[in-house]
């Protein structure tokens, strides 16, 4: 421990456990003190999700962390809670972390320099503050009829909501109501907003108004940004209440909620990424890596994925634990072998290499489980994929971009059953899903010889330097008859990749981006039908 005592370190956690952040909340109290006492002990490897959940949180003997997540989900707000103490107190001469991936405490004096305050330093930055543009806080719904029925409705709902939330690895969550620990919870008054709001460095507010009458249910939720004071999404849910269960209506709502605001393809991503498309900057190398890796996925461009990747490459420099940094870099290895860039040379070798770090750091990281899946994917192993890709869903089943991605992998692996439920729940909730989604769905119907439809689906990519659109717009047309997409779609599937010229080539790209042999042949199939359409309209020519 560096020359720290444990007496020195109980000091320390005395004054942790009596401050604010912990004072109000007795679980979160024993649970530290069981991992700091636990570590002193010299018994630091026992700590595992099992234990805990039995000798802290009494869940009993059945408990099964893979099936749930609580003990996870309380050890990320643990770090939170820790993080935001020594952002207050960044003086105190102790410092106790708990690195992800496990469960044991670190102990470390505090440098004699200013790193760890809020300075302007790169390397002086929390993980609060290089994350403080995505953190969101959560207020209890105005009871507009002062219903009591209301008022729990409204105090369930926001504990689903912020127990959801709290699962995206790139946003932070306060709750109003579990800080305050007032039930019931009063709507703050903009004065009593104010030092809150400081304090956590929310950007984002999420609340609006309920109200019960006659058995309607009607909720107004609104997503507020506390930069311009505007509302950047709002949303109405009328519901009838009867006999309907207040579990399912919650859960309905809930999701409804998040998926429009959360994850990559949320309203909150969206408004930091016009943000720093007109600002073209950051506060910090994490933020501009996950903003730019936000931007490719809408994007899938090649320009995008070189940008994103030189911008992650040198955050990594910086932070080279961040376990969401290289899970992202993981991403981007494999990808630019599954997305046909190839600007890498062994890029799925040091996709598994990196990822295996990220997941070293965090066994649960939502995004480093489905990239696992990615590399099973591209190596054709489905049984591996099915068990990384259903580990990442079980992580956090409302992320659009993991259901998107791992939709699309279902699909090319044959497994259609699987990848329509998960496509079509993307898509019906959330309407800023990228266009790209639609290639899932255009696949399947090329494969089912529905020429049409998977033709309109290919249309519906509006990413012009999308290969896969280009290709299934080609082959479809050309079964179509329709002779003028059929030349328009191959004159943009060359531009965007003249090696699909070569046919040795084109087989082995294809390969790259279906793996499955089924759809290669298929794929390849209605392309030499592009050809002999154009050859024979040169001839006639």
């Amino acid at each position: 421990m560096g020359g720290i005592t444990p007496d020195e370190v109980r000091r320390h956690l005395n004054d942790v456990l009596s401050s604010p952040d912990f004072a109000n909340s007795q679980r979160i109290k024993n649970f530290l003190t069981y991992i700091v006492e636990t570590s002193l002990a010299g018994k630091a490897e026992s700590l595992k999700a099992y234990t805990i959940a039995l000798e802290v949180f009494d869940l009993g003997d059945n408990f099964d962390s893979r099936l749930n997540p609580l003990i996870r989900t309380e050890a990320r707000r643990l770090r939170s809670k820790l993080d935001h103490y020594y952002l207050e107190n960044p003086q105190a001469p102790i410092r106790i972390s708990i690195p992800k991936g496990g469960y044991a405490a670190l102990f470390s004096r505090s440098p004699s320099d200013s790193k760890h305050s809020a300075g302007n330093s790169e390397e002086g930055l929390t993980i609060e503050q290089l994350k403080a543009k995505g953190t969101i806080l959560l207020l209890p719904f105005e009871n507009i009829g002062n219903d009591l029925e209301a008022e729990k409705f409204s105090a369930a709902l926001l504990k689903e909501i912020s127990y959801n939330l709290s699962r995206f690895y790139n946003l932070n969550v306060i709750d109003f109501q579990f800080s305050t620990m007032l039930t019931p919870c009063p709507t703050p008054t903009e004065e009593e907003l104010k030092p809150l709001l400081e304090k956590h460095r929310a950007r984002f507010v999420l609340g609006g108004s309920i109200q019960i009458e006659d058995e309607q249910l009607r909720l107004w939720a609104v997503l507020r940004d506390t930069t311009t004071h505007y509302n950047i999404w709002t949303e109405k849910f009328d519901y009838e209440l009867g006999s309907a269960s207040r579990f399912q209506l919650q859960d309905e709502i809930a999701e409804a909620i998040i998926y429009k605001i959360a994850g990559e393809f949320g309203v909150i991503n969206h408004t930091l990424l016009k943000e720093y498309t007109a600002a073209k900057k950051t506060d910090s190398a994490v933020d501009e890596a996950m903003i730019l890796y936000s931007s490719w996925l809408n994007l899938l461009t090649k320009e995008s994925f070189i940008l994103v990747l030189e911008t992650v490459e040198r955050a990594i420099n910086i932070y080279p634990d961040n376990p969401d940094l290289l899970a992202i870099l993981a991403d981007l290895y494999a990808e630019d072998w599954q997305m046909c860039y190839n600007t890498l040379e062994q890029p799925l070798e040091k996709s598994m290499d990196t990822v295996s770090r990220a997941l070293l750091l965090d066994p649960q990281h939502q995004l480093a489980l489905q990239t696992m899946a990615l590399n099973c994917f591209v190596r054709n192993n489905p049984e591996k994929y099915v068990e990384f890709a259903e580990k990442a869903i079980a992580v956090n089943p409302r992320e659009s971009n993991t259901l998107t991605a791992l939709g699309s992998w279902y699909g090319f692996l044959g497994m259609w059953d699987r990848a329509l439920e998960l496509t079509h729940k993307v898509q019906n909730m959330n309407p800023s899903t990228p266009s790209w989604c639609h290639s899932t769905l255009a696949i399947y119907y090329f494969t089912r010889q529905d020429y049409q439809t998977a033709f309109d689906e290919a249309c519906k990519i509006n990413t012009p330097k999308h290969i896969g659109a280009w290709i299934v717009r080609c082959i479809s047309s050309v079964y179509l008859g329709l002779k003028d997409e059929t030349r328009i779609a191959w004159q943009k599937l060359l531009e965007n990749c003249p090696e699909y010229q070569s046919q040795t080539t084109r087989i082995a790209l294809i390969r790259q981006m279906f793996v499955n042999e089924e759809y290669v042949q298929l794929v390849e199939a209605g392309l030499k039908e592009v050809e002999a359409l154009l050859a024979s309209e040169v001839q006639n020519a």
